[in-house]
């Protein structure tokens, strides 16, 4: 087993796997952006628990990080005792509740710049108002984790659609 770090931007994904690489082609699946195994070093236990709750101040959401020179030096210089750090009363709590992200708006703004696509496109794929959809994106409005997760799959599913008509022009005109 092994500990990874997969690198998405300026973020990183911490987690463990047999084999990284297949994790990694997994994750890219369902990511419009580039992928990458930045770390990866020999599990120990309780590594991964201990890193998450070390590094929970540099946290996005779940196994997501700000990649950081902080976060990839505990990676492989920090010592950790083999039993895991017990999770303090606090943390248990947040983890529990939904946590509003301030970054939701401004990552879905970069998926779909990144991609091309245009907030009127955007917002007649998943019948939201343009309006609002900009509020969103500027992080003015708070964001639920459904509507992000409906945001993304559309920019996915556009870049998707792009990418088969590209192949099919390509194709008839052979």
């Amino acid at each position: 087993m092994y500990i990874y770090g997969i690198t998405c931007k300026r973020f990183i994904k911490i987690g463990q796997a047999a084999s990284p690489r297949r994790r990694l082609l997994s994750l890219q699946t369902a990511n419009p952006f580039l992928l990458e195994i930045a770390i990866q070093v020999q599990a120990r236990p309780g590594l991964e628990r201990s890193l998450h709750l070390n590094l929970q101040h540099l946290q996005v959401r779940g196994e997501w990080f700000r990649d950081c020179k902080e976060l990839r030096d505990a990676f492989v210089n920090e010592p950790y005792a083999e039993e895991p750090t017990p999770i303090a009363p606090q943390y248990r709590e947040d983890k529990r509740r939904k946590v509003f992200n301030p970054r939701r708006g401004a990552d879905i703004r970069d998926c779909r710049e990144a991609a091309g696509i245009s907030l009127t496109l955007l917002a007649e794929r998943t019948g939201q108002d343009v309006a609002n959809l900009s509020r969103y994106e500027t992080d003015k409005r708070p964001m639920s984790e459904q509507l992000y997760y409906q945001l993304r799959t559309a920019i996915y599913a556009i870049t998707e659609e792009r990418k088969n008509a590209i192949k099919e022009l390509e194709h008839g005109s052979t």
